[in-house]
């Protein structure tokens, strides 16, 4: 499934729980967090699978990724075209989303990483 198909079955989700008026709750997928999370399947949108590196621009050191791509796939995405991250958040399975919105965003951090969070619909 491509990027755009994602994104389009998540609008598609959206839209469905607005006309309803229903709340809804987001699944990443797995979590560090050690609180209990209760909620029903049929009152979820799982985005759990943007989880892909999608461009490495090599001249610009810019990638572009979806927001559950894991610090450690990142790392290897970078590697594998000759770019090192300058900074990496500690924790191997902070994603590239979680990591910016969480308690990873340290003034050093946001002063090298620059995330711009891009939600396109076709």
């Amino acid at each position: 499934m491509t990027y755009q198909d994602k994104v389009n079955r998540i609008v598609q989700n959206v839209k469905t729980f607005y006309k309803k008026q229903r709340p809804f709750h987001i699944f990443h997928g797995s979590t560090n967090s050690t609180r209990i999370q209760s909620f029903r399947r049929a009152d979820t949108i799982d985005v759990s699978d943007l989880d892909e590196v999608l461009k490495i621009d090599t001249e610009k050191q810019v990638m572009t990724v979806e927001p559950n791509v894991p610090m450690d796939k990142l790392v290897r995405a970078a590697r594998g075209k000759g770019l090192v991250p300058k900074i990496v958040m500690e924790f191997p399975g902070i994603t590239a989303g979680g990591g910016s919105r969480g308690c990873s965003r340290r003034e050093q951090f946001v002063s090298i990483w620059r995330f711009r969070p891009n939600l396109q619909q076709g």
